[in-house]
């Protein structure tokens, strides 16, 4: 039944990409070219791989709610990609430009659930996992602001 679930979870993550063009668009031209498509269902599937392990009480024993997070955040951790200034910037037209789109995550954030039918969960902890995801991006301040707009719990650390 969860691998149903899960699967279902992935069909219905596949259809936003696509939707959103992701498999015309670069995530990774460095060692390797990449589509953002490519780039997210790989991670997407590494993350359903891990689930039943992280769910387990003696490890992460994640909530079903954490789960959600994390599987909307993995989907949405690179939206900041699509745009034009940063395909630019990964063929190497312009000059750096961080991927991580605040803006763009809040925008994206609501998609994702309606589309995953994630309904219940909160879309601020989901935007603090996305804009956090990079190195650059995790300043003292951002970090700060993010842990004030969440209540407790275990995603501040």
């Amino acid at each position: 039944m969860l691998e149903d679930k899960l699967n279902e979870i992935r069909r219905k993550a596949i259809a936003f990409m696509l939707k959103r063009g992701w498999k015309k668009l670069l995530a990774k031209s460095r060692q390797f070219t990449q589509s953002l498509f490519e780039h997210t269902i790989v991670e997407l599937d590494a993350l359903i791989q891990l689930l039943p392990i992280l769910r387990r009480p003696k490890h992460f024993n994640l909530t079903e709610e954490e789960e959600k997070i994390l599987i909307a955040s993995i989907i949405c951790h690179d939206v900041g990609k699509e745009r034009q200034e940063w395909q630019e910037y990964i063929k190497g037209q312009r000059s750096f430009i961080s991927d991580v789109d605040a803006e763009l995550t809040k925008q994206t954030v609501p998609e994702i659930c309606e589309a995953l039918g994630f309904n219940d969960i909160k879309h601020s902890d989901i935007e603090n996992c996305i804009n956090l995801h990079m190195k650059h991006e995790r300043t003292d301040g951002n970090v700060l602001l993010a842990m004030l707009q969440k209540d407790t719990g275990r995603w501040k650390t």
